[in-house]
């Protein structure tokens, strides 16, 4: 479900903006800024959509998890980089 989308939008529009934003109009930036904001809000609709939650009922009764990365692994320690949304996160 790509998960890593929801944050990543919004600072692909802080970076546009950071970067090229004197070269835009005002209303440019502004479009630019609030496009990415919108479209990870879409893409947090559609993804609770295709977990049910909008279905009634009692939906996502476990967490749904997509691990990024890996950061440290040793032995038994495994610490990753994980995105997951659960009953405390909707």
């Amino acid at each position: 479900m790509q998960l890593w989308l929801i944050p990543l939008l919004p600072l692909a529009g802080f970076a546009v903006n950071g970067l090229l934003g004197r070269r835009f109009s005002k209303t440019a930036i502004n479009a630019v800024a609030a496009g990415s904001v919108l479209l990870s809000f879409l893409w947090v609709l559609k993804t609770l959509g295709t977990l049910g939650v909008f279905g009634g009922g009692t939906p996502l009764e476990q967490a749904y998890t997509e691990q990024l990365l890996h950061w440290i692994q040793s032995g038994m320690l495994n610490i990753g980089v994980d995105f997951a949304i659960d009953r405390l996160t909707r």
